[in-house]
């Protein structure tokens, strides 16, 4: 409705429905990994880990985009790696399988916004996100009802079986509000790659940190392990 109220029909024509499609590939499977670790980490930690995204960003823009960053990036983005690896601890005992989802997340999430790079000028931002979102639903059920067929889930995976659960009537504007807020936040951060060097971008996406861990503590008292403070 949006598109058609700001721009027309025309606005629904593209040539890019290849790489449309792609990246709402990339955009479910790396959001779905991600959820599927939160039952079992802290906002903090996940969110921690996610943000290697930045330096993988870095990295394939250099790549595949030729962008070259100076020391004071390079800097900024190895020393907010650093803070990731502080905070995955590997070597501690509380490292699973679990904690390199939201990290396989990140490289997921860092291929897409090259990608709208890739697209650049040549769609809008409410085009590249209108499809990218369309694309997305039909990955997730594919995702869904595949995992399923493949693994049973025991009661501690329940949130990644194959059933809808019934939602109270007072969760469905939470869920509302879940599609507005990252549907708006997703729309302008697009654009932002769409037409600035995804390197310079990338740095930027580190202010999510210290606001997701401020959430945690204030809705839920989540209190962050010391290397999840550090890094």
């Amino acid at each position: 409705p949006l598109i058609l109220v700001i721009g027309g029909p025309r606005m629904l024509i593209t040539r890019l429905m290849g790489i449309h499609c792609l990246r709402g590939a990339l955009f479910a499977v790396g959001f779905a990994v991600f959820y599927m670790a939160f039952p079992f980490m802290g906002l903090a930690e996940a969110t921690t880990i996610f943000f290697s995204a930045p330096l993988i960003i870095a990295l394939m823009a250099v790549v595949f985009l030729g962008e070259r960053i100076g020391p004071h990036r390079i800097g900024a983005l190895g020393l907010g790696f650093l803070g990731v690896l502080i905070a995955i601890n590997p070597t501690g005992s509380v490292f699973t399988w679990i904690s390199v989802l939201p990290l396989v997340s990140a490289m997921l999430y860092a291929s897409s916004q090259i990608l709208a790079r890739h697209i650049g000028d040549r769609e809008s931002s409410l085009t590249v996100g209108l499809y990218t979102l369309v694309w997305s639903g039909p990955v997730v059920l594919i995702m869904g009802y595949t995992l399923n067929q493949v693994f049973t889930f025991g009661p501690e995976f329940s949130h990644m079986a194959w059933h809808f659960p019934g939602i109270p009537a007072a969760d469905v504007l939470g869920i509302i509000s879940i599609g507005v807020s990252g549907l708006t936040g997703y729309v302008l951060l697009s654009r932002a790659y769409q037409v600035a060097e995804p390197s310079r971008i990338s740095l930027f996406d580190y202010s999510y940190l210290p606001i997701a861990t401020c959430l945690a503590w204030i809705v839920w008292s989540e209190l962050p392990p010391w290397n999840t403070v550090i890094g």
